[in-house]
């Protein structure tokens, strides 16, 4: 048995435009008068209308938030592997000296502030 997917039946526009024919032909049958039927009728294309659009757009939003997430979590697999690696034991003393002078440099100056 497969399971019917309400969100993106409910937000049809074919289901809704067959809903509107259907209710302004009982109200045709009921006897209602023109403008009634007319009301009806646009009310539910109007309501329809608006659904499909909120439903779109919160599709659309999720599937960014899904990608920031992605893009955040590759960053802190990157920054985490750089740690890892310490590329300062690598370094040349002369390279070693001129980050460490430049660390304290900025240390120092935060110190001022």
């Amino acid at each position: 048995m497969t399971k019917i997917d309400w969100k993106r039946k409910l937000s049809s526009r074919k289901l809704w435009a067959a809903v509107a024919g259907i209710v302004t032909g009982l109200a045709m049958v009921f006897g209602l008068d023109e403008n009634t039927i007319s009301t009806v009728a646009g009310a539910v294309v109007s309501v329809a209308s608006v659904v499909a659009y909120i439903m779109a757009e919160g599709k659309v939003d999720a599937e960014g938030v899904k990608n920031a997430v992605d893009n955040v979590q590759d960053a802190v697999g990157s920054v985490q592997g750089m740690e890892s690696s310490k590329p300062y034991d690598s370094w040349s003393p002369e390279g070693r000296k001129l980050y460490d002078d430049a660390m304290a440099s900025l240390k120092a100056g935060e110190r001022d502030e």
